[in-house]
């Protein structure tokens, strides 16, 4: 009877060890179809070139806080003086200042954005090139 044990619980070993490999290949598998977003801002400024909101490309609508996902790409585009995105403590992209730049600024959010920072919040301030001027708006990333 001992004899015919071994070889059951090896079977049984290797079909559970077979489809556990298989859940974590399907979650992989799962992550990778997912589509990202793009998340397409503007600046809207006042006559004194100072940024005063963010808003949807789409709509229009106030992007002052913007939900985003991990792998999702985020582009802010504008006119006039060029423009920084500065994150304060931590940033959900691999950039902390986006330095200053003429027409777009891009990132795409990092892995492990979402845990990051204060609970996936990510706090930034735009400044204008040769103002003293700047607007706080935020990124919340999203599981």
């Amino acid at each position: 009877m001992t004899a015919y044990r071994l070889p059951i619980a090896a079977s049984v070993l290797g079909l559970l060890m077979a489809h556990t490999g298989s859940a974590i290949a399907q979650e992989a598998s799962a992550a990778a179809a997912r589509t990202h977003t793009h998340h397409k801002l503007h600046f809207k400024v006042g006559a004194d070139n100072c940024v005063q909101k963010v808003a949807r490309d789409a709509d229009d609508a106030d992007a002052d806080s913007t939900y985003v996902s991990e792998g999702d790409n985020v582009t802010w585009s504008f006119s006039g003086p060029r423009k920084r995105v500065v994150f304060a403590a931590a940033s959900p992209f691999d950039w902390q200042d986006s330095d200053f730049s003429s027409g777009t600024i891009q990132g795409v959010v990092k892995s492990g954005a979402a845990q990051g920072g204060n609970n996936g919040s990510y706090k930034y301030t735009v400044n204008v090139e040769g103002k003293n001027c700047a607007l706080d708006p935020m990124i919340i990333v999203q599981n």
